[in-house]
């Protein structure tokens, strides 16, 4: 993975950022997400991500049972008393 760090600048009235030359097709659409909770923004020059598609695919599929997942057991000890549950 390539990683750089760049600045953000003004042009107009927008916020322009610059990315090295050669990370993105200058004539490919790019999308971004920003993130409300985090404040995060995120930028993707591939296909939009359409979840419906994966599950109409998903759905088609049939389930494999994942040895791994099933190998795991519910533990058999009582829960850790809590500070916080005293008083209750």
């Amino acid at each position: 993975m390539d990683m750089t760090t760049t600045r953000l600048f003004r042009t107009g009235g927008s916020v322009a950022l610059r990315i090295p030359a050669g990370w993105l097709d200058p004539n490919a659409p790019v999308t971004l997400v920003r993130d409300e909770r985090t404040g995060r923004v995120y930028l993707n020059q591939s296909d939009p991500l359409d979840t419906q598609d994966f599950f109409e695919f998903m759905q088609g599929q049939e389930y494999l049972p994942d040895a791994g997942f099933d190998g795991l057991t519910l533990r058999s000890d009582p829960p850790r008393v809590s500070p916080l549950d005293e008083g209750l």
